[in-house]
């Protein structure tokens, strides 16, 4: 999950449509496993900044509305 956040930061309808045809899932389903995610102790290890972007109130905004 953070690895692909890292690759596809922000949000489009782009997005969307890749994480419904890569990860087969749906977008708040990938939002809810990225939460999840980004809160392990595994996450925080793996992708410290990517987690640490995903957690923190006011940037996890970023990763739902952003244009990027």
């Amino acid at each position: 999950m953070l690895a692909f956040e890292e690759a596809n930061p922000g949000w489009s309808s782009n997005k969307e449509m890749r994480i419904r045809n890569e990860l087969g899932m749906t977008p708040p389903r990938y939002l809810v496993l990225l939460m999840r995610a980004a809160e392990s102790v595994e996450g925080m290890l793996a992708d410290p900044i990517t987690a640490r972007r995903v957690r923190t109130p006011g940037r996890r905004e970023s990763v739902v509305y952003s244009s990027n």
